[in-house]
């Protein structure tokens, strides 16, 4: 029960850390072209208005998701509701949706992205350990 209940705790320190990183940190990477051979790239960070701009939409997608990700660790850690089967595939979601834009080239990848999505990983990995018991 204890380490179910500090693994909870963690889980929240992680998602906490994510968030944390997606507000403060310039880790999207906007891509835009001068002309056909010169190609400068904005860095911004999740939040930002810029990226609508540049037809954007997954960063501030997945600091949404990633905030509801957030709600429902902290209702399974404080209520100690099952949400287990939600937050992994939720974490999973917002994890693919992280990494979409380098897949079809709006976005740079960067060391920020892999943490960011690292982390979301971790997190469903957590949750699914939790659950196996």
């Amino acid at each position: 029960m204890f380490k179910s209940n500090l693994l909870s705790y963690f889980k929240l320190i992680l998602i906490l850390i994510t968030i944390t990183l997606e507000v403060t940190c310039k880790f999207v990477w906007l891509k835009f072209a001068l002309s056909p051979h010169r190609i400068i790239y904005h860095k911004t960070n999740y939040i930002s208005p810029i990226t609508f701009g540049y037809a954007n939409f997954f960063p501030v997608i997945v600091f949404t998701l990633t905030c509801i990700l957030m709600i429902l660790i902290a209702l399974e850690t404080i209520k100690h509701l099952q949400l287990a089967k939600a937050i992994i595939i939720l974490s999973a979601i917002t994890s693919t949706l992280n990494i979409v834009p380098i897949c079809i080239g709006q976005s740079k990848l960067n060391m920020g992205i892999i943490i960011i999505t690292s982390l979301l990983l971790l997190i469903g990995i957590l949750t699914s350990l939790l659950t196996q018991k």
